[in-house]
């Protein structure tokens, strides 16, 4: 980036690190190494394994990097909270850091905010495995197919209610976490959260918090 973009302006999107850790471990188990598998391993089995999902969290260890080929003024960092709290006036400083006129800019709708945890995801891997048993079906997969959807999902509901279908919607999403894992992993962060605030020169205690995490809230996809 610095050879080829010297002048580039980097807008960093920064997450509360342990949501953001969690939402990596769901995310690389389902997609990566076990795609459309159940969870077998809790998040800290996982961590062992592949501790890039801890480690993209250490954000100064990131920000560290840009800034060794980069001035600090090329950098605008925004919280998702911030976002999440004031989007247009966000969005406005973001356009004050590109320089482009920050009082065009306007948030038509705003969508609900919720926590990415992969539910749309491990609801898809649930119908995915619930229904993979008929549309595999050299002449029936082909017809479902050509069902229009509102068919399609009310069978697909039908399915889910099924002992098999209750038994795969319940194999399916992660263990769920205990408070002593969310302790262990945000006094972990303490210290992270202590260089970034001050490189910030903002107080990020709400960092220090347990955040809610469900260990799923699957619905019908």
């Amino acid at each position: 980036m610095a050879q080829h973009a010297p002048s580039a302006k980097i807008v960093y999107i920064l997450r509360h690190p342990w949501e953001r850790a969690y939402s990596h471990y769901i995310h690389r188990y389902m997609r990566e190494p076990y795609p459309g598998k159940p969870f077998s391993k809790t998040f800290e089995e996982h961590v062992q394994e592949d501790p890039m999902c801890i480690e993209s969290s250490l954000y100064m260890r990131q920000i560290e990097r840009y800034l060794d080929h980069d001035p600090r003024s090329s950098m605008h960092v925004l919280l998702t909270t911030d976002f999440k709290r004031n989007p247009l006036q966000s969005l406005r400083d973001i356009c004050t850091f590109l320089e482009i006129d920050s009082d065009a800019a306007e948030i038509r709708a705003e969508a609900d905010n919720r926590a990415n945890v992969s539910d749309r995801h491990i609801a898809h891997q649930i119908r995915r495995q619930i229904t993979g048993r008929f549309t595999g079906i050299p002449l029936i997969g082909p017809l479902i197919q050509r069902m229009p959807r509102s068919w399609r999902n009310r069978a697909y509901k039908a399915l889910a209610a099924t002992r098999v279908g209750r038994s795969t919607s319940a194999a399916m999403p992660p263990t769920p976490l205990t408070d002593k894992v969310r302790d262990r992993y945000l006094a972990f962060f303490e210290g992270p959260h202590r260089e970034l605030a001050r490189f910030l020169g903002r107080d990020l205690s709400e960092w220090s918090r347990k955040p809610e995490i469900a260990a799923s809230r699957v619905t019908s996809a």
